[in-house]
């Protein structure tokens, strides 16, 4: 109620046409379901893009160490770590022991 009282008397002009089914709130609340509509299509199309993602990065994967060997290499800092959890030294050695050439980025620089 108190709402009401302070939206006649801050916008008096507005408040008149409202009661008219007339005016800025009027068409605000007439087209609420559009508005709901609109942003429930906004949001069903941003979770599709999502899911999408998903089944792309849940789909590419390699197949043979052939693949691997030509795909690997690792930014050994600060990125690695943190998405991953782990320092890629470890990965690096592993590879290496197994005859697979390996270089870091502080080598190639």
């Amino acid at each position: 109620m108190l709402a009401i009282i302070a939206y006649k008397n801050l916008f008096p002009r507005d408040f008149a046409d409202l009661q008219l089914n007339q005016g800025f709130v009027y068409t605000l609340f007439n087209k609420k379901d559009e508005f709901i509509k609109s942003e429930i299509t906004e949001i069903e199309k941003a979770i599709e893009e999502k899911q999408n993602k998903i089944t792309l990065s849940q789909n590419e994967h390699l197949v043979s160490m052939r693949e691997l060997n030509v795909a690997f290499a690792d930014k050994c800092w600060p990125a690695f770590p943190s998405q991953f959890g782990f320092e890629p030294c470890y990965v690096n050695s592993r590879l290496a022991s197994r005859g697979i050439p390996v270089s870091c980025e502080v080598d190639i620089y």
